[in-house]
């Protein structure tokens, strides 16, 4: 399942009334699809045994051209994968790396997952604070090697440092931006500033900012990758005012209030669990 999060629901929807036992349903990127669908399953009626997989980004660096063409401009040498229920993560790895010709690092859960999606770290905030230019120069700017200047990415890595002091008390360890980048693309480079101006793929594309905050470095990765940073920060007492602060104004760009329309904890089927009882559930 290869679509962007805000179309998960809709295509589920219409799948869900045709699952069969023995299923696996792999989705590319999650973001925590998987407790949505099962939360969907439950409230339906449908008691089907499917197992649910999700890998924390997609194979391909890559822009859409315009319909029906796509730029490539890389592909990645191995991505995250977790499974609903955990324990299926290993067995699932190993068959989906034979489809997708490529490595799966095993995570313990779809949690550990989610929230081990670099995207979060550089999307949201870089967007949010360069929106003025983006709009005025209607995407004429580089998103990675401008946007992301030198005190741009300071909020950056708090937006990182905050993601994962909720990861470490998940128990699900503190991987960081750089992990990621090193087990996608073999970077080695040691803060976000270095990444933006030295990546000899995220430049490579041309002017690739965004032209309003409709774009889904807001629209998607504010909803589905920071709320539920947001929501587990909550639910686990730790602050994360640097994750909430970009909400609030992506909120306030977009007319809409990301902290009751995205992926909640309630709509993940976790609301009033404990950390202990979410833990348990995911695996």
């Amino acid at each position: 399942m290869i679509m962007p999060s805000f179309a998960q629901e809709i295509v589920f929807s219409l799948v869900m009334p045709y699952l069969r036992d023995g299923q696996i349903l792999c989705l590319l990127p999650g973001n925590c699809g998987s407790l949505v669908f099962r939360r969907m399953m439950r409230e339906a009626g449908i008691r089907k045994n499917v197992v649910f997989a999700e890998t924390n980004t997609i194979p391909y660096a890559c822009r859409c051209v315009e319909p029906g063409r796509v730029f490539v401009l890389a592909v990645k040498q191995g991505i995250g994968i977790g499974a609903l229920p955990g324990t299926e993560t290993n067995r699932i790895a190993e068959d989906l790396e034979q489809i997708l010709n490529l490595k799966l690092f095993p995570h313990k859960n779809v949690a550990q997952n989610a929230l081990n999606n670099p995207n979060m770290v550089v999307h949201p905030a870089t967007a949010v604070l360069n929106m003025g230019i983006f709009e005025s120069r209607k995407g004429s700017f580089y998103f990675y090697r401008e946007g992301m200047s030198e005190s741009i990415c300071k909020v950056l890595q708090e937006i990182d440092n905050e993601r994962m002091s909720i990861t470490e008390s998940l128990g699900l360890g503190r991987d960081s931006f750089f992990h990621h980048t090193k087990q996608y693309y073999d970077f080695n480079f040691k803060t976000i500033r270095e990444f933006a101006v030295s990546s000899p793929i995220h430049s490579s594309f041309g002017y690739d900012a965004p032209l309003s905050p409709r774009d889904r470095y807001i629209s998607e990765d504010c909803p589905f990758l920071l709320v539920p940073v947001y929501g587990f920060g909550k639910l686990l007492g730790i602050r994360t005012p640097v994750t909430e602060s970009i909400i609030t104004v992506a909120s306030i760009y977009n007319d809409t209030n990301y902290f009751q329309t995205g992926r909640t904890l309630a709509k993940l089927g976790l609301e009033d669990m404990s950390k202990e009882q979410i833990l348990e559930y995911l695996n």
